[in-house]
């Protein structure tokens, strides 16, 4: 089971509660900033880790890494059982 969850806000709190499987963000806020058909992944992670850099005070380099270690788990889920958002 994978718990992807909007911020890590709440991730303390499934650990401790028990629920089985892991429990891992995924937040880059769509919601805000430049959303288009990027012609693949790494075009958009580009973009939006130089977005997320900008508004959030962020490392640049850094913002990508989280992207990507994110997308990771994202691909991942069709592995699972089951995935809960």
């Amino acid at each position: 089971m994978l718990h992807l969850r909007c911020g890590d806000d709440i991730l303390p709190a499934i650990a401790a509660a028990g629920l089985p499987g892991t429990a891992v963000r995924w937040c880059d806020p769509l919601a805000e900033g430049p959303v288009r058909a990027w012609p693949d992944d790494g075009a958009r992670r580009s973009e939006r880790s130089a977005w997320l850099a900008a508004r959030f005070g962020l490392e640049q380099g850094e913002a990508l890494r989280t992207l990507e270690a994110e997308d990771m788990q994202l691909a991942g889920a069709a592995r699972e059982d089951e995935v809960v958002l």
